[in-house]
């Protein structure tokens, strides 16, 4: 559930995000978070062959097993 939220300006002139539980954000830096976001989700996934990553990631457990304090 969301909180409710308001946006006042800080005394460095910054817009803040201020929430109903307390929580403040600066306005700025929370937009940028939000078009960082929302530009991962729209590149596409890296794998093409599920088989091959859990080979890989086997391949990758069964080095692990030989590391010294493992």
């Amino acid at each position: 559930m969301e909180s409710e939220r308001t946006t006042i300006i800080g005394n460095d002139g910054r817009e803040i995000f201020v929430y109903s539980n307390g929580d403040r954000f600066y306005a700025d830096e929370v937009r940028a978070l939000l078009a960082g976001a929302e530009e991962r989700l729209k590149q596409p996934l890296k794998v093409d062959d599920l088989d091959e990553l859990r080979a890989r990631i086997d391949r990758l457990r069964a080095e692990r097993e030989t590391w010294p304090g493992c």
